[in-house]
């Protein structure tokens, strides 16, 4: 399998676990039966500041999630509903980005876990139906989350492209080494160490050479040679005249 083939694989399971963190969430909110609940007040207060025309007593991250619920009271009206469905929203953006922010920091494994985990506390299903800013406050620390993870990941993508340049330039000096070496060998072919030790350089005959000479072989099959000259003799010939 190749390597755009599996970046495609992991893309889409990504894409399909972001898909299951928010249908979770709203079947959660519509089909959970449970009771949407003012403990704090907050929604009673945005309701307030929204009648007054002023803000609050509040300050920090706190009097930034009475803003923005006074400012999505102030499009559906005084509908607790309206501030439910906004949480889980937030819920759901919070979730997907630290899944995110984890993959690319340690790991997609490790994103999918640790998502996984915090989707499936009972404390975080039930917050959407708790008018509180613990999910808005989630949502500005996973978009720090993500900034981070960005950061870490072109530090990382950085250090990988030098390391990738560092061993490209090593093996192209190991190459060049290794071009000198045969050069060298080959010049010393054509030099004469003197007695002293130096090393002096042949110049190359400019004149014709002939032909390197090519070492032959003759073979003689002597077992089944015959002499014509041999006469057979017997042991009683007589070769006196």
């Amino acid at each position: 399998m190749g390597v755009k083939m599996k970046k495609k694989i992991y893309t889409l399971l990504g894409v399909l676990w972001c898909m299951v963190i928010a249908g979770s969430r709203f079947l959660w909110l519509f089909f959970g039966e449970r009771t949407i609940t003012d403990t704090y007040e907050y929604f009673a207060h945005a309701m307030i500041q929204i009648g007054q025309g002023k803000a609050v007593a509040s300050s920090g991250l706190e009097s930034a999630y009475m803003k923005s619920l006074s400012f999505l009271l102030g499009f559906v009206g005084n509908k607790i509903e309206a501030v439910a469905a906004y949480q889980m929203v937030l819920q759901i953006l919070w979730l997907v980005l630290v899944f995110i922010g984890i993959s690319m920091i340690i790991g997609k494994v490790a994103g999918f876990v640790l998502s996984a985990i915090l989707s499936a506390l009972p404390g975080i299903l039930n917050s959407i139906f708790i008018i509180s800013p613990e999910n808005f406050y989630l949502f500005i620390y996973s978009l720090i989350l993500l900034g981070v993870a960005v950061i870490i990941f072109w530090v990382k993508k950085l250090f990988r492209h030098k390391k990738a340049e560092k061993a490209e330039t090593v093996e192209m000096g190991e190459k060049v080494d290794e071009t000198k070496e045969t050069i060298m060998e080959e010049k010393e072919e054509n030099c004469v160490i003197t007695e002293d030790g130096r090393q002096i350089q042949l110049l190359e005959n400019p004149l014709p050479l002939p032909k390197k000479h090519v070492k032959k072989e003759i073979g003689f099959d002597i077992n089944d040679l015959t002499d014509d000259f041999d006469v057979p003799v017997s042991d009683d010939d007589d070769f006196d005249f």
